[in-house]
């Protein structure tokens, strides 16, 4: 019995102290699967750093800085030529709403060597619908202010008011993008009297359909050809047509600046006998050929 009782007393302090190491064993196992819980649980919960989203463009400025001259050379009696400032600050009203404000400064180099104003033109411009991802409808409306000096001391020009409306159609094609923009416009003029000072007579009304087409050729090279038939109504109600169409290659050098060249035309869309169109792009009496550095931001 007391033998019996010898080797239990030599077995309780190894069963306790395995019970001890068992229980010290259990307890750190735990403790890293907590520990692990509260890891993972840390990681589904932390807040990821996102890069803030880059703030909308609130103004934009687009000017072009260009020479334009007639196909007729130096020294001849009929040339012309001249440098034109287009300017055209913008401001974002909504997400789709835009309101701007156009005008040129033109010098002149043959002649007088006049320097003049345009007209100048708050627009309104909205886009209206996408009617899907492609074709987009937008429409404007402008105010105009007689700031050219012939509108305002020979045809008494006192304001204009013009709306149109377009389409845009947006081709994404990776090889040969293209845009084509198709426009109405209709706009009423306010004058003092029915004629001018040159005893032409004034117009009252002014309808303009317009076709033009942009082709990417590369992320920098676009190229874009542009016409507009113009139907003039006078105090009296009758009518006359004209045109103008360009053509002009750009070149982007950087995001906000490129160089463009081209040619224009413009005059009456009839012949002297009223029948025959007058239409054409190139016409050494009428064109000009024009370079540009243009900005956009």
């Amino acid at each position: 019995m007391q033998a019996l009782m010898s080797n239990v007393l030599i077995l309780r302090p190894r069963v306790t102290l395995l019970a001890v190491v068992v229980s010290s064993l259990a307890s750190v196992l735990l403790a890293s699967k907590s520990f692990a819980a509260d890891v993972n649980a840390s990681k589904n919960t932390s807040t990821a750093v996102v890069a803030p989203a880059p703030a909308k463009k609130i103004f934009g400025l687009d000017a072009s800085l260009s020479y334009a001259s007639n196909m007729y050379a130096e020294g001849e009696y009929d040339r012309t030529s001249s440098t034109a400032l287009s300017f055209i600050p913008s401001a974002k009203i909504t997400d789709r709403s835009t309101l701007s404000i156009r005008t040129n400064f033109i010098k002149d180099h043959e002649g007088a060597e006049n320097f003049y104003m345009s007209n100048t033109a708050l627009r309104l411009s909205h886009k209206t619908a996408e009617i899907n991802p492609e074709l987009t409808w937008r429409n404007r409306i402008d105010g105009i202010a007689p700031t050219n000096r012939d509108s305002q001391l020979t045809d008494r020009l006192q304001g204009a008011v013009a709306v149109a409306t377009s389409l845009t159609y947006a081709n994404k094609n990776t090889t040969l993008p293209f845009t084509i923009v198709g426009l109405l416009g209709v706009q009423r003029n306010f004058h003092e009297y029915d004629m001018n000072a040159d005893g032409a007579k004034n117009n009252q009304y002014g309808i303009t359909q317009g076709l033009s087409l942009d082709l990417g050729f590369t992320d920098n090279l676009n190229l874009s050809i542009s016409g507009n038939y113009r139907t003039a109504i006078n105090y009296e109600n009758k009518q006359k047509y004209s045109y103008d169409t360009s053509i002009d290659l750009d070149y982007g050098l950087t995001d906000n600046f490129s160089i463009s060249a081209g040619i224009s035309n413009g005059g009456s869309a009839l012949k002297a006998n009223g029948i025959d169109s007058n239409i054409s792009f190139t016409d050494k009496k009428t064109a000009e050929l024009n370079v540009a550095m243009n900005f956009s931001y």
